[in-house]
């Protein structure tokens, strides 16, 4: 009897050296797991139920006297107005020399995009934006910087966007199904007290805010008073 428990000791805490850190590391993997899987379903939950609700804790409109420092007196009016620039940029940034665009959006905003579709392009891949519909926005930052105003937009929306392969092919998104987005959205535009430009073409000074071209070179001058888009950032986390 004794032989035959010393004998069974032995065996087990030889099966325990032997065995004994790979059924450590099966159990420490076991654990990550499942705090992995749990941390990824808080995540879902979040995203799913709670983002919208913090985002609009968050950002929310700045009173209306700051927003008065860069004459904008009707906040619902503007931000109407901006996010149909933000639709109409991102719906037509394919379109060949859209001259629409640059009345709306920096030259370097819209070289920056031309950039990212050509490399798209050189992969036979493409993006496609439509049917955005505006859940949220809020003018949550304003400010002068020399002779221009800026204001900061976060926009909640959902849309039909997705990217399609060489073959026509859905490679991320969907066709039928909308998502949301959340945007930081930057623009810009002369302070209103400055009436004093120069033509983008010959760089001539314009004293007049009214006209639509330039009296040295002919160049059309469209918008030269309104909001432009400067950058465009996008949170899908």
């Amino acid at each position: 009897m004794i032989g035959w428990i010393t004998n069974t000791t032995v065996e087990t805490n030889f099966f325990m050296e032997i065995f004994g850190p790979v059924i450590d590391w099966i159990i420490a993997i076991g654990i990550i797991m499942i705090f992995t899987f749990a941390f990824l379903i808080i995540k879902a939950i979040y995203k799913i139920f709670f983002k919208g609700i913090y985002i609009r804790l968050k950002y929310r409109d700045v009173d209306i006297a700051t927003l008065s420092n860069v004459g904008i007196l009707n906040p619902d009016e503007i931000k109407k107005d901006l996010t149909e620039q933000l639709f109409y940029f991102e719906e037509n940034i394919k379109i060949s020399k859209n001259d629409n665009l640059k009345n709306i959006a920096d030259d370097r905003l819209i070289h920056s995009y031309e950039r990212r579709l050509d490399r798209l392009a050189d992969y036979r891949e493409d993006v496609i934006f439509k049917e955005p519909e505006l859940l949220y926005c809020a003018i949550y930052n304003c400010e002068k910087k020399g002779i221009f105003d800026y204001v900061d937009l976060k926009i909640i929306l959902k849309v039909i966007e997705y990217k399609t392969d060489a073959r026509d092919r859905v490679k991320q998104g969907s066709k039928h199904f909308k998502r949301k987005k959340y945007y930081n959205v930057r623009y810009q535009k002369k302070s209103s007290y400055d009436t004093n430009y120069n033509c983008p073409n010959c760089n001539a000074l314009i004293k007049s805010s009214n006209i639509s071209y330039c009296g040295n070179c002919g160049t059309k001058i469209t918008n030269i008073d309104g909001w432009k888009l400067m950058s465009i950032s996008c949170d899908t986390k």
